[in-house]
Order: C-alpha cells, then structure tokens, then sequence
C-alpha cells in the first residue's frame, strides 16, 4: 500500500497541482476527459488527458505526463489572443518537463478501453493534408487498462471533480504492480 499512496502523492499532489481541476465546457460536473489517439497525437499514445499545468498520456506501457511551465503558457496565450497590425510575430518559448511511469513486467498487450463517452467528439484539420484530418475523436470519462498484471484492473477516473485512479485486484497478486519513473527530479514518500 505505501507504494499506492506513493503514486497517488506523486501522481496527483506533483503532476496535477493544487487541486486543481478541469472542467468539460457542456456540463457544470467538473471532470476530467480521455480523448481518444485516432492519429492525431504520437503512435505511443492511446489517450489523452488535459490537466490543468499540461497533459497526461496514457500509452501502452505506461504513463506519460507532459507538464507546461506556466508563466511561459501565459505568455504564449496571451499573444496567441493578441491583436498585431504589423510585423511578425515574436518567437515564444513554451518551456515544460516530462516525467514517465513505466510498467514493470506488465502484460500491455491488451486493449485499453474508454468507458462512459460524453454526448460530443472532437475533430482534427491539422495541415493541408486531409488524410491526416481526424473526425470524430472520441472523449471518455473513464479509462481501463484491463489486465496489466493477471486479473489486476487499473482505472482512471474523475471523483469530486478530482482524477483518480484504482488498482482493483481481482484474484492477482498485488505485489505484482511495479513501475519505474523517469525525469523526476526527486521523489518523496509520505507516511500519511
């Protein structure tokens, strides 16, 4: 259990912030949503998730967070919206931190499932090139990695406008779960 709680401190305390949450602009619940990888993202991401300081990236064998310095991201959207009459416009640097949790001696050739999809989609007309337009990309409230470690589920979902996410043990081991991280700067346990 102290490994859980490590990745629920680090995984939601470090990554997310101050509590923050996010907010689907169709209905007042705040909650998180796990847009589906149609090609519109990286080969390696099955979902993506927007988080109030960047994106996760759920993927195959692991989880990818991507987290946006925020006074560079003020800086580049306040320009995006600013008004320029002439001349270019300024470069910007939008810098940010990737850190990766990888699974350990997982099974991650299993499908990874979307559950509970909202009433919308969202689509992608990046580029010229139509073939690389994305329609119809679905967004979920909930996703599962099935199987990843015999019979042990792990979910993640939105509580009290809060992401979360389950280890449910179904008749496996639960010393099974392991994972590695990499690009954090330092790691803490709390006894708590």
């Amino acid at each position: 259990m102290l490994l859980k709680r490590f990745f629920l401190t680090f995984g939601l305390t470090v990554v997310l912030g101050l509590s923050a949450t996010a907010h689907d602009n169709h209905q007042s619940t705040p909650y998180y949503l796990f847009e589906e990888n149609k090609g519109q993202f990286h080969e390696n991401v099955l979902f993506r998730c927007r988080l109030p300081n960047g994106f996760m990236f759920l993927e195959r064998g692991g989880i990818t967070y991507y987290l946006e310095n925020q006074e560079d991201k003020k800086v580049v959207m306040d320009e995006l919206h600013a008004h320029h009459t002439m001349g270019p416009r300024p470069v910007i640097i939008q810098r940010g931190h990737s850190v990766k949790i990888r699974f350990n001696n997982a099974d991650t050739t299993g499908e990874v499932i979307g559950l509970k999809p909202v009433n919308y989609h969202h689509n992608y007309f990046l580029g010229n090139d139509p073939n690389k337009w994305q329609s119809d990309v679905k967004l979920y409230r909930e996703v599962i990695y099935p199987d990843l470690y015999g019979n042990i589920i792990l979910q993640f979902y939105t509580k009290q406008g809060t992401l979360k996410y389950d280890w449910r043990v179904l008749g496996g081991n639960a010393d099974d779960i392991k994972w590695s991280i990499e690009g954090a700067d330092n790691i803490e346990l709390l006894n708590d």
